[in-house]
């Protein structure tokens, strides 16, 4: 509830297209940089005390946070609806009855649930491969800074050759990177690399539109 999915949701929901581009951006960029610190940070905490404190750490580190910056930033959505005077996209029942419609729906369940697992994994994995703890988090954090990279990235060349190409390309590109990194993860620079493939899959697939 306080990942990039319900934060694009909110921001799709309640801003304007034409400012669209540039709220993503910014919130790619806090959170990018914010996991490229808590990754190393909950390596260090979980090699210090132990997983079940780290997890308690966190827990109440992000209730501390998340809960009021959400009650005091989210806007109530019954005015945003009165306010709201145009609409964008097709209709619900016109996109019910759309053939790629379900199509899309589908690739994007199978990639976010591929990508879901590869985020719970990819440490644990990065250990078993003969790296630390530190290091294999700390790896996992590059996701969160070439993010950043990634969201600028696939937005101008979006505007160039279209989102549905670059998307794409994302997802070709990322399932190479998966399929190599239990052969090559046991190095450091592979590791980096083939981790990395995943950076632009944040900035992409989480878009909402």
């Amino acid at each position: 509830m306080s990942l990039y999915e319900a934060a694009f949701s909110v921001l799709i929901a309640t801003t304007e297209p034409a400012r669209r581009d540039s709220a993503l951006l910014t919130v790619t960029i806090v959170a990018g940089f914010a996991s490229s610190i808590f990754f190393p940070l909950t390596g260090w905490l979980t090699a210090e005390v132990g997983w079940r404190p780290a997890v308690l750490i966190l827990a109440a580190l992000l209730a501390a946070t998340a809960i009021p910056g959400h009650l005091a930033t989210i806007p109530n959505v019954h005015p945003h609806r009165e306010s709201s005077t145009t609409t964008t996209g097709a209709r619900l029942n016109e996109a019910l009855r759309d053939n790629g419609f379900w199509l899309l729906n589908l690739a994007f369940v199978l990639h976010t649930a591929a990508v879901s697992a590869v985020g719970v994994l990819l440490v644990t994995f990065l250990h078993d491969a003969g790296h630390t703890t530190t290091t294999a988090a700390t790896v996992a954090g590059l996701l969160g800074v070439l993010s950043v990279t990634g969201r600028i990235v696939t937005t101008t060349l979006a505007r160039r050759i279209g989102m549905p190409v670059i998307t794409a390309a994302v997802f070709a590109v990322q399932a190479i990177g998966a399929a190599a990194l239990p052969h090559l993860g046991h190095r450091a620079g592979t590791t980096v690399l083939l981790t990395t493939q995943y950076a632009p899959l944040l900035s992409t697939s989480e878009r909402g539109e």
